[in-house]
């Protein structure tokens, strides 16, 4: 247990830690880039995941998941120079500064770790046949020497276990444990690695570390590639398959029977997280089932889009229906799990249906599918059913008018055939139905119809609720294939899809940029660091498009199945996205946290004022005592002029000297939070005549004498946070 609790401590704690790739900018991009090394690296151990391993982990350094390029359209930024240089300060602020609003980070793990850590930190292990886990990132270390020295300083903090002794050639060592805790670091990557098992062994671990002698990827790789390719995003993988076949040592008989029925037990892997992968930002849950049918209880999806549409469109909404092989298999696996009465009963269930609508499930199945969407494009707003068999849909069609008392009517239109129906708005309730004026409010409603029309065209039936909409797309000619917009512009794969929808979103990608840009600059308020706004690129020099991506889906593909959110960058987008209230809404936000963080920012300047100011009378007061051996009893006696109010400011009304101590007061156009407040400096001399002064909350030095009076205690009367870091408790 002991060493189960070091390895989850020093995982947490490099976790809490906030610290390249060649990635071609996008075109029309006109900005410096960075050409240096990378703030953030990438992950290594998942390059040589080890064979055998039951699950894999990987959550992101907090600046790698916000600020390194991933691939996507906000490369071009993220890879500048001015970006870098920002991060850059903003990762030195989180070690400096952070740790003094946040007692939680005072310790020396936070700020070695947030120094050093360069890296995700990633994860992996298994349970047969013994249990061990490893745990690897990168660090900002580059000997042996600098690495001994960071894990002698983290062992002061208990229970972090220090090294049993220094690290061999060959870069391995060992935690001082009752069980051991293998160590191994790369002096010339930084790289570093920790390993710990039941029966843990250096063999083992250099096993593990070994690359696969085979360059075959891992089979996680296949999933990850589809969640986050740019491995600095989270990630999770679980090799179900071994999971499962414990399951039977744990699991009671019911629970095995449970599994089997639902199929779930061919399942082979389970991976979920977010990141960024084929130039879009993905949030995805996905499952490897295999290829066996049998006792699945979704449908296989295998959707063949060949719509098309006049120019790019700016929604699509994708339901697919099962193919007639995929509904007789579930149909047949549903009844398999029924009673006997209720597999006798459904076939006469279905010919009920079929002789209330004028056809039968199959006959519909045969005639559509698998494929009905939605879209909205230049010509408008139209729905699209893919025809398996035109003859057999044409009498399908007919049927179901007759059934529902309709018929169908025919127009041609420049050589085009636009046929169309009209429906009652009574939703086929009689008038005499209902009683009274009841009756006669639904007669009324029976005149106003409904009509559909629609044409044929290709594979597809496009639909329409007016005609012109259907002029319009013949006379513009529809030239974009929807598929190829999909793939090309979207950068989703619906071919599987059962349920999906995706939208081009006007002025997204700049929106996006925005929220970027003050998000970081927000950060770096919070830390205390400047960040340079003004040489952040420009959205014309970036060559940002127009319009960006959101999107989801349900799929049921072989063999996998996911649910996926796409998007272009991070999921705020969906807020970014929805335009008009979601909109303001997010810049609403984005003001709640700015506004704030700048108004603290600039009291902290005026109280830097103040103590820009005492600096002459900190130097008057220590020449005084170096003379005299006594502190200045006032302004007069260090040799100043006897009035605090002749030495002022913008924000600072006066400083006084009282028995040694220098008094700031705030006022003239000081902000009201500091108005009338003070900020007292305290002398400390040691034995060599050196003086230490002692800033506002600030402790006093330990093992030195206050030269004068001391009322340090309350006489600070501005609150802590809009203090310097130097002044604070």
């Amino acid at each position: 247990m002991r060493k189960l609790s070091a390895l989850m401590l020093l995982s947490s704690v490099a976790l809490a830690a906030c610290s390249g790739r060649d990635v071609s900018a996008p075109a029309g991009a006109d900005v410096e880039a960075w050409t240096g090394e990378m703030p953030i690296s990438d992950p290594w151990l998942r390059e040589q995941l080890p064979a055998g391993a039951l699950a894999y982990m990987r959550v992101p350094h907090p600046l790698g998941l916000m600020a390194i390029p991933k691939g996507n359209l906000l490369d071009a930024a993220l890879r500048s120079e001015a970006n870098i240089r920002n991060l850059m300060d903003i990762q030195q602020g989180l070690a400096e500064n952070l740790a003094d609003d946040f007692p939680l980070f005072a310790g020396p793990p936070f700020r070695l770790l947030a120094d050093n850590l360069r890296s995700p930190i990633e994860a992996t292990g298994s349970a047969m046949p013994v249990p061990w886990v490893m745990i690897a990132m990168t660090l900002d270390l580059r000997s042996n020497a600098a690495f001994e020295a960071l894990m002698a300083e983290l062992a002061e903090t208990p229970p972090v276990p220090p090294l049993a002794g220094p690290l061999d050639a060959e870069g391995f060592g060992q935690l001082l444990l009752d069980q051991p805790i293998f160590v191994h670091f790369d002096a010339a990557t930084g790289r570093l690695a920790l390993y710990g098992g039941l029966v843990a062994t250096r063999a083992a671990f250099e096993a593990a570390l070994a690359p696969p002698a085979a360059a075959v990827p891992h089979p996680m790789r296949a999933l990850e590639s589809q969640i986050d390719a740019s491995g600095q995003g989270y990630f999770a993988w679980v090799d179900t398959a071994q999971v499962l076949a414990m399951a039977p040592l744990m699991l009671p008989p019911e629970t095995g029977q449970i599994l089997r029925a639902s199929g779930t037990d061919q399942m082979r892997a389970l991976a979920l997280g977010a990141g960024v992968a084929n130039g879009k930002g993905r949030l995805k849950l996905i499952a490897d089932v295999g290829t066996n049918r049998a006792a699945r209880p979704l449908p296989v999806v295998d959707n063949r889009i060949s719509a098309t549409s006049v120019g790019d469109p700016r929604s699509l909404f994708l339901f697919s229906i099962p193919s007639p092989a995929e509904f007789a298999r579930l149909e047949g696996l549903a009844l398999s799990y029924l009673p006997p009465e209720a597999r006798t009963e459904w076939p006469a269930l279905k010919t009920m249906l079929a002789d209330r609508i004028g056809v039968s499930i199959e006959e519909i199945l045969l005639a559509l599918g698998p494929e009905l969407i939605s879209f909205s494009d230049q010509a408008g707003d139209f729905a699209g059913l893919r025809v398996r068999d035109p003859a057999l849909f044409d009498d399908v069609l007919t049927r179901l008018a007759a059934s529902a008392g309709v018929g169908i009517e025919e127009r041609s239109v420049e050589g085009r055939t636009i046929r169309h129906v009209s429906l009652p708005g009574n939703f086929g309730i009689p008038e005499a139905a209902l009683p009274g004026e009841a009756g006669v409010w639904m007669g009324m409603l029976g005149r106003v119809r409904s009509r559909l029309y629609w044409v044929a065209d290709g594979d597809y039936v496009y639909l329409a609720g007016m005609p012109q909409l259907l002029i319009d797309r013949a006379r513009l000619g529809p030239d974009t294939g929807i598929a190829d917009w999909l793939g090309e512009t979207q950068r989703v794969d619906m071919s599987s899809s059962f349920l999906a929808a995706t939208g081009s979103v006007a002025n997204l990608p700049k929106l996006m940029y925005q929220f970027y840009v003050g998000m970081m600059q927000g950060i770096a308020d919070l830390v205390e660091v400047e960040y340079d706004v003004f040489a952040m690129p420009t959205a014309t020099e970036l060559g940002l498009p127009e319009r960006g991506t959101l999107g989801f889906s349900v799929n049921l593909g072989e063999p996998y199945l996911s649910l996926e959110l796409t998007y272009e960058s991070h999921p705020a987008e969906v807020l970014l996205g929805g335009g008009g209230m979601a909109a303001a809404a997010a810049v609403g936000i984005m003001a709640a946290i700015a506004i704030p963080a700048y108004q603290d920012y600039t009291i902290r300047t005026q109280v830097s004022e103040g103590l820009n100011l005492a600096a002459a009378a900190k130097a008057a007061v220590a020449e005084a005592y170096l003379n005299r051996g006594v502190a200045a009893a006032d302004r007069a006696a260090a040799g100043m002029s006897p009035n605090a109010t002749d030495t002022e400011g913008a924000y600072v009304q006066s400083i006084d000297v009282v028995d040694g101590e220098i008094f700031i007061r705030y006022g003239n156009a000081a902000h009201p939070r500091i108005a009338d407040g003070t900020v007292v400096l305290t002398p400390y001399g040691s034995a060599d005549d050196t003086i230490v002064w002692a800033c506002g909350r600030q402790p006093a030095p330990q093992g030195l004498d206050a030269l004068g009076a001391v009322t340090r205690d309350g006489a600070t009367t501005v609150m802590p946070q809009y203090l310097p870091s130097a002044c604070r408790p």
